[in-house]
């Protein structure tokens, strides 16, 4: 097992020590003003060294999470924009299609980083998450992604400070949150100082916050619940994403709620009376009546599961519960596809399904204990083969996934599933030079004796 501290180069960076940790590479890599030929350590050797360290020493240094935090979570935050975009060749083009697209806009300064080092860092994940760049010139960085921009500009009071614009209010807090995350994983420092130049309503519920009634809970088939919820404004929840959070809290506790921190991020309540907070997928939203619809898996000593169970046909258990978003990726736009999932992706899967248009071709690979008999109602374009997998006959979904990838050369991927199935699965396919943007692989539940 490789040590968890390593030695720089002997006069690599003329501004730090020789020796630090796999998340100080980084987090002095930003700050490191040394790069280029000039300096054959400087930020550039810092974050090649992190990509050849990814393997080994991130395995042995696991108390940061570093690698899956930052390294990966870039595509679930900042998913791919839809529609196809090209990089624009002055300011007066770019100028215009961030006001018009995305009207509302946030900077905010980052003391001590260097634009030139986190100008490449951000440029790593463009590229390994087949994000767009808009604009690339000296103190402008913009990406386009799914939910809005992120990029760099000109500090106020610093070098440099971070950029998000986005259609509305909601997004634009989406976006900071989800820098000011990116931030805390690498320079924890930095983000706590994080200051949003349009102000942030510390101690106030998050704006993509909301409060909804529990109207209906039923069974569907064996293997489901399906619940309905009842709220002011879910006008949101539309399809370009489809997840939130389910705020539930603690049975015989007072609830207690997500607040916004001075830095812009949510803050959530710790402690045994915390509210549990799992990821759902939208099964059906009706923004006319304020309505939504989310399918719960049935699995022994789940949460959701037993709550669920006690609120089935007894609307006086019945009370207010929390949804935080939307968040996440959309609907798929595809003409092939393959897709593939288990029990706990089968509403998202029925969810996009029913979206695609109806001349799309591919495969529908459905994993449950007991193939079909799962009977959760799902349904497929008449060009998408749709099969059945069972566990308790020794099938696989991982398996059947990896057998059909060499046929799908031209298709979108979609999995969803045990999270290091995903992983076997995106490493095959980036493997076969699959782009990113044609890549949805997510990771919905760990098994328990996954490292």
């Amino acid at each position: 097992m490789t040590s968890d501290r390593i030695k720089c180069p002997p006069n690599a960076c003329p501004t730090y020590p020789l020796t630090v940790c796999p998340q100080k590479i980084v987090a002095r890599s930003l700050q490191c003003r040394s790069f280029g030929p000039k300096w054959p350590g400087g930020a550039g050797v810092h974050l090649k060294r992190l990509r050849r360290l990814r393997l080994s020493t991130f395995s042995a240094y696991r108390p940061t999470l570093f690698y899956k935090a930052f390294l990966k979570s870039v595509g679930k935050l900042f998913p791919p924009a839809v529609r196809d975009s090209q990089p624009f060749d002055d300011w007066s083009q770019i100028e215009t299609v961030t006001q018009t697209n995305y009207p509302f806009e946030a900077t905010a300064d980052l003391p001590g980083v260097s634009f030139i080092a986190m100008r490449q860092m951000i440029l790593m994940q463009v590229k390994s998450n087949g994000l767009t760049v808009l604009q690339d010139e000296e103190q402008h960085l913009t990406v386009e992604t799914a939910h809005g921009l992120i990029g760099l500009r000109s500090g106020r009071e610093t070098e440099t400070a971070g950029f998000v614009g986005a259609v509305d209010e909601h997004w634009l807090f989406v976006m900071k949150g989800a820098v000011v995350s990116q931030m805390s994983h690498v320079m924890p420092e930095v983000a706590a100082k994080m200051r949003w130049s349009n102000g942030s309503e510390e101690g106030a519920l998050p704006p993509n916050f909301a409060f909804v009634e529990v109207r209906d809970v039923r069974e569907l088939g064996p293997n489901f619940y399906r619940v309905t919820f009842k709220g002011e404004d879910l006008s949101q929840h539309g399809d370009a994403a489809i997840h939130f959070r389910l705020v539930l809290p603690a049975e015989g506790s007072a609830p207690r709620w997500p607040s916004v921190a001075a830095n812009g991020s949510v803050v959530w309540p710790d402690g045994p009376d915390a509210p549990h907070r799992p990821v759902y997928t939208t099964r059906s939203v009706d923004c006319d009546t304020n309505t939504l619809i989310m399918d719960v898996y049935i699995h022994e000593g789940g949460r959701v599961t037993e709550w669920a169970r006690r609120q089935l046909n007894k609307p006086a258990a019945r009370r207010v519960v929390g949804l935080l978003g939307p968040s996440g990726g959309g609907l798929l736009q595809a003409d092939q596809v393959l897709m593939a999932t288990d029990e706990t992706g089968l509403p998202a899967a029925a969810r996009l399904l029913e979206n695609l248009p109806g001349d799309v071709t591919g495969d529908l690979l459905l994993e449950s204990e007991n193939g079909a008999a799962c009977a959760y109602p799902i349904a497929a374009p008449p060009g998408i083969k749709m099969t059945w997998l069972s566990r308790a006959s020794g099938e696989s979904l991982r398996d059947a996934t990896l057998a059909r990838l060499p046929s799908h050369v031209a298709s979108k991927i979609w999995f969803a599933g045990e999270r290091e199935d995903a992983r076997s699965i995106r490493d095959a396919a980036k493997a076969a030079g699959r782009e990113a943007a044609d890549l949805r692989i997510s990771g919905f539940w760990r098994a328990p004796d996954a490292k």
